[in-house]
């Protein structure tokens, strides 16, 4: 029964732990490139291809 597993044991753990790993990553690569633009005066498409991003995925966050 579901009510005598462990959290860890449940169907959907693992999996849910993997796709807010890959929230968390996306969510500091955009920060970090945000942070390059600010402070370093950069312009978006070097930064977007310097961090593998596209374009349009950074201009969303500006």
């Amino acid at each position: 029964m579901l009510r005598d597993m462990k959290i860890e044991e449940l169907p959907g753990y693992k999996i849910a732990l993997e796709r807010g790993e890959e929230r968390g990553i996306s969510k500091g690569i955009i920060e970090t490139a945000i942070t390059m633009i600010k402070e370093f005066n950069l312009s978006i498409d070097m930064v977007a291809k310097k961090l593998n991003i596209s374009i349009d995925e950074l201009k969303k966050y500006l």
